[in-house]
């Protein structure tokens, strides 16, 4: 008897050593050794001691050993993403040396939401004006800036992350980037192998670090169903939901362990938690919810290349969705040179939060345009958007179909009305609107925006083909306005205010020309 219980716990302690091993490290800062250091395989959690070492086991096929960057400090990131991570593989023994970073409570966050090249051509465009423009707004602001790609580095083109990897360092600040769906190997089945590109290129898929007294989680909560794989090199046939795994979220209930309740915490994903209207969008949803129970969240994503903030008042989390910096695709640009709209009609560009303590302010900063560019009018009276102006080549089913699109756009309307396109509102905002010293009442519209239904789509089908579906413009649920006013050449002050007194003005004489060139 004595023999088999031998037997069976030397049989369970081999079964032990395959799935776990031991290893050890320290975390320093020069010559500063760092305690209580959080450090994970993405299962397992330890933290350092006081002389900055740290032992435990991990799992044997983990991936990576990585740290929970503690505030005040940053990893070596001349690569463009901080080394915070190192490969487990056929090591044992791990060494984080960190920077010191300034103004630990007072700093940057740019978000930047699905550059998503297709292309080593769109890839040159996303390297010129867009990164320019996130470098120069970087080198303006004030302390220490990181930045938060929300994922879709590439378009299923996964030579492109490299490529991503390496341009970013031009912007002069520290990445940490989201997975996106176009960022997975859809060449592979299921889901656990549609990853290694990202991990061995870009970074894990899911990690935390802290900044102040904000903690930061970034999370990968798209789950590839396609099995088998897909035979399109060109990643079509793809299939996923927005979800996380079990996984992710046992490994962030350990790491909020770590966290206090004062803490803000950020979440950063690609897919959205929420959609628009406030509903549940990913799976696991209510799981997430309870981890952030107790935290002041703040949930960043993008995916959909529109705009919109949603306060989930009743459960303190405010959703940011970020829009895109590539717009529709690359396409409106590549229609109208300059001009890359969203399919809200909101421009590409990227989000800049000014972080102090738990305070948290935020701006949409359109590339190539200053802050100021926050809203956009259109004088209804000038509008009319039929393929005969706007898609004269067009198939006579393209005209019909663009014309379906454009809707209550096509006929012509002269009652006065001019629709303002806010794209950054939230209930937060005030919004004046006077004529002759008047003000107006306005009122919210759910419509497409006119400018992307003739920058895209019509330049689709005056081009003899079709716009892709996705790519469409979007019916605006919660930032097109309309004011009536009084008279068809009256000039109209514009002054809108956000959530933290920034101002956003427009004087509007009227008429007002409606052209892509009038817009650009």
């Amino acid at each position: 008897m004595k023999r088999i219980l031998f037997i069976a716990l030397a049989f369970a302690a081999l079964c032990g050593s395959l799935e776990a091993r031991n290893v050890t490290g320290k975390v320093v800062s020069g010559s500063k050794k760092l305690s209580g250091v959080v450090v994970t395989d993405g299962t397992n959690f330890t933290q350092t001691k006081k002389n900055g070492t740290f032992s435990f086991d991990i799992k044997d096929d983990a991936d990576f050993v990585y740290i929970i960057t503690p505030s005040g400090y940053v990893a070596e990131w001349s690569s463009g993403v901080p080394a915070f991570y190192q490969s487990a593989e056929g090591k044992t023994e791990f060494v984080f040396d960190l920077l010191q970073t300034t103004s630990p409570e007072v700093y940057n966050i740019i978000a930047v939401g699905d550059p998503q090249p297709r292309s080593d051509e769109q890839f040159e465009e996303f390297a010129g004006v867009p990164l320019s423009d996130i470098a120069e707004t970087a080198a303006a602001l004030e302390g220490f800036t990181v930045g938060v790609p929300l994922g879709d580095v590439c378009y299923d083109k996964l030579h492109l992350q490299i490529r991503w990897k390496e341009e970013i360092v031009r912007a002069g600040v520290p990445f940490y980037p989201s997975i996106g769906n176009h960022d997975h190997d859809m060449m592979e089945a299921g889901d656990y192998d549609t990853v290694n590109p990202f991990k061995a290129k870009v970074a894990p898929t899911y990690y935390s670090f802290n900044i102040g007294n904000v903690h930061y989680v970034v999370l990968d909560n798209i789950l590839c169903t396609n099995t088998p794989a897909t035979s399109e090199k060109d990643g079509s046939g793809r299939s996923y939901k927005a979800s996380l795994t079990q996984e992710q979220l046992s490994w962030l209930k350990k790491d909020l362990s770590y966290v206090d309740k004062s803490k803000v915490l950020v979440l950063t994903m690609h897919a959205q938690m929420y959609n628009e209207t406030g509903s549940q969008n990913i799976t696991y949803c209510a799981d997430l919810e309870k981890l952030c129970n107790g935290y002041e969240t703040h949930v960043m994503s993008a995916h959909t290349h529109v705009i919109w903030n949603n306060d989930i008042a009743a459960k303190n989390i405010f959703h940011h969705n970020s829009g895109a910096v590539c717009g529709t695709w690359w396409w409106t640009g590549y229609y109208t040179s300059g001009l890359y709209l969203c399919k809200d009609g909101s421009p590409a560009g990227y989000y800049v939060y000014d972080m102090n303590g738990t305070d948290v302010k935020w701006r949409f900063k359109p590339t190539g345009k200053d802050f100021q560019n926050a809203f956009r009018t259109y004088d209804r009276n000038e509008i009319v958007l039929s393929a005969k102006n706007f898609a004269p080549k067009a198939t006579s089913s393209g005209a019909t179909a663009f014309e379906k699109s454009a809707s209550t756009w096509v006929a012509s309307d002269k009652n006065n009305y001019v629709y303002f396109n806010v794209f950054d509102y939230n209930t937060s905002w005030t919004i004046e609107v006077t004529e002759n010293g008047k003000k107006l009442s306005h009122e919210v519209v759910k419509v497409k925006d006119p400018l992307h239904l003739v920058a895209y789509e019509a330049q689709r089908y005056n081009a003899g083909s079709s716009p892709t579906g996705d790519f469409t413009a979007r019916t605006v649920s919660s930032h097109i306005f309309r004011v009536k006013a009084s008279s068809a050449t009256s000039t109209l002050e514009f002054k809108l205010t956000d959530g933290f007194g920034n101002v956003y003005t427009e004087t509007m004489t009227r008429p007002k020309k409606f052209s892509i060139a009038a817009y650009k």
